[in-house]
């Protein structure tokens, strides 16, 4: 009472409060630090590719809640994102969803996708035989395929034939053609396949 005398103006007096007190009961919350995981579906329009995987800022957030709670968290995620038929660049503010009794901060994060046309290189790469004994001979025919890689067109002066390997498993007792797999070691190739996709094969012994 003498509190609330205090906010009052001095003519006005308090004769009697109901209740007197006001239980409260709270608890002290605890904080962690989580990583924002995307839930999105992205179809892009034809001839497009993401230039790279999409960019969420901030990447990691806060979170206020009980010990039982928190420990039980290990991430959260955004709201669903669906983008159709995109073909340029784009950045959305998502909501995070806060599980029950936990507060999330920031409660928005911002999501950016970047878009581009890709186009195809191919390369005439030497076929080479996995897991061969010693003394052993394969001959391959064609001994040479071409590989083709897409690629975003920023990026097409960086792919080299270096970048790319073409091997075939070592042939078993039922293959009568070998598969060819073209790898590389470039990250800005999204794809790849062999002309032709299967050689011939002869083991020399």
């Amino acid at each position: 009472r003498p509190r609330l005398q205090e906010i009052l103006p001095g003519s006005t007096s308090i004769q009697h409060t109901q209740p007197e007190y006001i239980e409260v009961n709270y608890r002290v919350q605890q904080k962690k630090t989580v990583p924002v995981e995307l839930t999105s579906i992205i179809e892009l329009a034809s001839q497009y590719q993401l230039a790279h995987a999409p960019e969420i800022s901030p990447s990691e957030v806060k979170i206020y809640g009980s010990t039982t709670q928190l420990d039980s968290i290990t991430k959260i995620i955004t709201d669903s994102v669906h983008l159709i038929d995109l073909q340029q660049s784009i950045m959305k503010e998502v909501p995070l969803i806060a599980p029950k009794g936990v507060r999330v901060e920031p409660s928005t994060v911002q999501v950016a996708w970047e878009v581009e046309q890709f186009t195809e290189k191919s390369f005439r790469l030497p076929l080479q035989v996995e897991g061969i004994s010693r003394g052993e001979k394969i001959r391959l025919f064609p001994s040479e395929v071409e590989a083709v890689v897409r690629v975003g067109i920023s990026q097409f002066e960086k792919i080299e034939a270096d970048d790319l390997q073409a091997v075939c498993p070592y042939p078993t007792a039922q293959d009568k053609k070998l598969t060819v797999e073209i790898r590389s070691t470039n990250p800005y190739i999204t794809s790849s396949r062999a002309i032709p996709a299967h050689v011939e094969y002869i083991i020399e012994r």
